[in-house]
């Protein structure tokens, strides 16, 4: 049977998700892999990070996060401060090459679904997923949090997600939140699909 593993926020903690990525029981053959977002900003390893990910062969599937959203931004010269004050200044010290990121995350998707599950890096508004992909504005999609997280409402399919951060994963009838926090809790998640069992590697100490 065809698994998705679905992998959180890694922020450029680079050494996480290595450690991560080799206990998963990856099939990589038949398996899929979806990184929910929110590879660059606030890590110290962001270019080591880009580059593993870059280089990775498969059915691999990679959102956009708000960061690359505020990144691809920044490039145009919109909103300059707001990403600079979100983690910006660890990227741009990092990566000499703005060219090849930008090449990376403009390769990025919005959203992907499968037969039982929707994978976004915020979140979603209480209408229809066809709606929300009809109506709303994709960077709204990326940004959504507090009505999104509080939410009872049924898409009709799992709504799986990033970008908000739980001490735990959060596991509930509609949606799962896999965000833990690399870069503040040193926690990185992966949920295996349909099975949905957590893998997770942790730095433990001071961050």
């Amino acid at each position: 049977m065809k698994k998705t593993f679905v992998i959180g926020d890694i922020h450029g903690e680079f050494p996480l998700l290595i450690e991560l990525m080799n206990d998963l029981p990856i099939d990589w053959d038949n398996d899929r892999i979806v990184f929910l977002g929110d590879y660059i900003d606030r890590g110290n390893f962001i270019k080591e990070t880009i580059n593993y990910l870059s280089q990775i062969k498969g059915d691999v599937v990679f959102l956009r996060g708000n960061h690359e959203d505020m990144f691809l931004k920044y490039l145009v010269g919109k909103d300059m401060e707001l990403y600079l004050l979100n983690g910006g200044k660890k990227t741009l010290s990092q990566i000499d090459d703005l060219i090849w990121l930008k090449d990376f995350i403009m390769k990025t998707q919005i959203y992907f679904e499968d037969e039982n599950y929707f994978y976004i890096h915020g979140g979603l508004e209480d209408r229809s997923i066809e709606d929300n992909i009809r109506y709303c504005d994709p960077e709204d999609l990326l940004w959504i949090r507090d009505d999104f997280i509080e939410s009872r409402y049924d898409w009709g399919k799992k709504i799986v997600f990033g970008h908000t951060i739980f001490e735990t994963p959060l596991i509930e009838d509609n949606k799962i939140g896999i965000d833990t926090g690399a870069y503040i809790n040193g926690v990185i998640t992966c949920i295996e699909l349909p099975s949905e069992k957590i893998y997770q590697k942790k730095i433990y100490g001071t961050r």
